[in-house]
């Protein structure tokens, strides 16, 4: 099971409140848009329009553009006065009639960790996942609610490997040996939560590639490389239960994915698929990858909000996101 989360820490000031912003739980919007940010504001556009409406109109410099999951409100990154907080964020709603902003650890606040807030990723419609840089090779990522301004809880990972779960209720990282480790252990772990989900048994194991949630957000799946024996193995990990590990063959060449086609783990090497058999513990040649054809409509989508997004003046892919509503949305 998982464990709960970690107590309340009050390390958000929110300022700046034009009205309440309506977080409570709701179904998502119906229509596939895209949001953008052309010389510092916001603009949408629903993806059967051949125009955007401005949401914002202050000109002032934005990152890191988010859709929350029900494609209600907006999340963006915005200059931060380092006296006052370590980062600053805004959450509007989708028409820009509601704004809330965010200091992230105002200067009084003495936790240590991030060094500066560089990204924003939704859990849910009522939390975020700010993240940021601790040193070069480690970040650390804050679970925030946005209701309270309250730190739920935070995580310390490789930069770039953390996961959410599908449901934004979980995330998985990648964790490096601690700094009591024998200078010859090079392994690589997996949390869950803030709590080890995996290690690998041997001095000498790494983890290929970020983990991948399956659809239910149950069970995570990793490729493991021993740099000694050259060995690797797809590890299947469900909080509760001990780890599944199936050797793949020398024959299947690398790099090579995971990823999950609805209840089927698939690993693909190159033109080739492999349905790995977690009951046997193999990896079966010759699957055929098909593709589920609501993840081709979502992707068909995104292209298609991103191509707009750059037809209205939208210049770079940072600056664009594409809501897909219900089971396309990520």
């Amino acid at each position: 099971m998982f464990q709960s989360e970690a107590q309340f820490r009050p390390v958000l000031v929110c300022i700046g409140l034009f009205a309440i912003l309506d977080l409570s739980p709701a179904q998502s919007i119906g229509k596939s848009k895209v949001a953008f940010l052309k010389g510092g504001d916001v603009f949408v556009s629903d993806l059967g329009d051949t125009g955007a409406v401005q949401v914002t109109k202050d000109g002032l410099a934005k990152f890191g553009l988010r859709w929350s999951p029900d494609g209600r409100a907006l999340a963006f990154r915005s200059p931060t006065d380092r006296t006052k907080a370590l980062g600053s964020f805004h959450v509007i709603s989708e028409d820009g009639k509601q704004v809330r902003q965010y200091l992230f650890r105002p200067t009084q606040t003495p936790i240590a960790g991030m060094n500066w807030l560089e990204d924003i990723r939704w859990m849910g419609n009522s939390r975020v996942l700010l993240q940021g840089g601790v040193n070069t090779n480690n970040c650390e990522a804050v679970l925030m609610d946005l209701t309270t301004g309250k730190e739920v809880n935070s995580f310390v990972g490789l930069c770039g490997g953390f996961v959410v779960s599908p449901d934004g209720a979980h995330v998985a990282l990648t964790c490096a040996p601690g700094v009591f480790a024998h200078e010859d252990d090079w392994r690589q772990c997996l949390d869950i939560d803030a709590n080890r989900a995996y290690t690998p048994l041997e001095a000498k194991g790494r983890l290929m590639a970020n983990p991948v949630w399956s659809p239910d957000s149950k069970s995570l799946a990793v490729l493991e490389h021993n740099i000694e024996t050259k060995q690797k193995h797809i590890v299947i990990i469900t909080p509760g239960v001990a780890p599944t590990l199936i050797p793949v063959t020398s024959n299947i060449s690398m790099p090579a994915t995971l990823h999950w086609m609805e209840k089927d783990l698939v690993l693909k090497s190159g033109a080739d698929s492999y349905l790995v058999d977690s009951t046997v513990r193999a990896v079966r040649y010759g699957v055929m990858d098909r593709e589920d054809e609501l993840t081709k409509a979502g992707e068909l989508a995104r292209r298609a909000g991103a191509a707009r997004a750059r037809q209205l003046g939208a210049v770079r892919d940072e600056d664009v996101d594409v809501f897909v509503p219900g089971p396309l949305s990520r």
